[in-house]
């Protein structure tokens, strides 16, 4: 098991989906979700099942990104990703 992770919004919707958000947490310790990568997910709206089970996962921790550094920016990737890479 890692200490921490930071994850991009695929693995929360794929397993929140399925009921098996719960599986992040036998991978690390401390998962981090960075802002952009909760908005991504929310925007599905609060039915979705993935937005219902990351609202739910006490195990999540969000956090904000202040500064994606240019190199990543100038990948132009989406925000989430930006996110997670910085």
């Amino acid at each position: 098991m890692f200490d921490a992770a930071v994850t991009n919004a695929s693995p929360h919707i794929y397993l929140g989906r399925t009921g098996n958000l719960h599986l992040l947490q036998r991978c690390a310790r401390t998962v981090s979700v960075p802002e952009a990568v909760v908005r991504e997910i929310r925007a599905a709206g609060m039915d979705d099942a993935a937005v219902q089970a990351v609202d739910a996962c006490a195990g999540l921790k969000t956090v904000s990104v202040s500064t994606v550094p240019l190199l990543i920016v100038a990948w132009n990737i989406g925000a989430g990703e930006s996110a997670v890479l910085a």
